[in-house]
């Protein structure tokens, strides 16, 4: 709801965060924000923490944020330290920041799904059967020939 609080949207940021959570994702960041963003979230207004410690290990706690107008924040922790997925509104920060201390950069290309295939690769409902990816308007390749677009 992009008119809405962020008391507002607190179910629908909660609720994507708990798909990831429950996904061999969970301790990802980007997949966070890449689902959020997906759901309609403005990935320019969120933080997310590492993933990994500085020695390499799983964090034991990842916080990913959106800042919600000037005032307030939606946030959300996952990790072995909690045990579950945690969200809530708190106020921003300084500087219209929403989490504390070390964040990464957001700087990824969204993830590419071919149109009409699902993520494992099979025909998503309403998809051409024998579909075929295609990039811009030039000629597509599957099964490694190359034939022309259908029109």
């Amino acid at each position: 709801m992009p008119d809405g609080s962020a008391d507002d949207n607190l179910p629908i940021f909660t609720q994507t965060a708990q798909g990831v959570w429950e996904s061999e994702q969970r301790g990802e960041g980007r997949a966070y924000i890449d689902a959020l963003v997906g759901v309609g979230f403005d990935k320019a207004a969120m933080q997310v923490t590492n993933d990994q410690s500085t020695v390499g290990n799983a964090a034991e706690s990842l916080q990913f944020s959106v800042r919600w107008g000037d005032t307030e924040c939606l946030i959300g922790q996952v990790g072995p330290s909690t045990g579950q997925l945690v969200t809530q509104v708190m106020p921003q920060l300084a500087e219209g920041r929403c989490l504390i201390g070390t964040t990464r950069a957001i700087d990824w290309l969204p993830a590419l799904q071919p149109v009409g295939w699902s993520v494992d690769q099979k025909p998503t409902e309403g998809a051409i059967p024998g579909g075929r990816v295609h990039l811009l308007d030039g000629p597509c390749t599957q099964g490694g020939g190359r034939e022309a677009h259908p029109r």
